[in-house]
């Protein structure tokens, strides 16, 4: 996000609903480009925030189109945010979710003016 004297917010959000979670996590193919995109992500000193829209509950519970268990996604996501400083959010809905980068990007604001 730009804001308007021209800075650049450090913050960049990955949002995913259940189904693209488990289809970005559990594709190889899929997993790599993620990886790739954490990468990056680091190597030009940007926190990427995954957030989900859903809440940690409705992830326990699963993908029904997957054999892939809900608490071993868990497991993979808190893994990825402790290995790769990727920080899991989950939102309930589209709306907590817009919220939640909203107040974000405000706050990132309100501190780096």
């Amino acid at each position: 996000m730009r804001f308007e004297d021209g800075r650049e917010a450090e913050i960049v959000f990955e949002r995913k609903s259940i189904s693209d979670l488990w289809g970005t996590l559990t594709s190889k193919t899929n997993h790599e480009r993620f990886r790739r995109e954490i990468g990056r992500a680091r190597d030009s000193d940007m926190s990427l925030i995954l957030i989900i829209e859903g809440t940690l509950g409705d992830v326990c519970r699963g993908n029904p189109r997957s054999k892939f268990k809900g608490v071993s996604m868990l497991r993979l996501l808190f893994t990825m945010w402790v290995r790769y400083n990727l920080f899991p959010v989950f939102c309930k809905n589209r709306t907590e979710m817009m919220r939640f980068i909203t107040e974000t990007f405000e706050a990132y604001g309100r501190e780096h003016k």
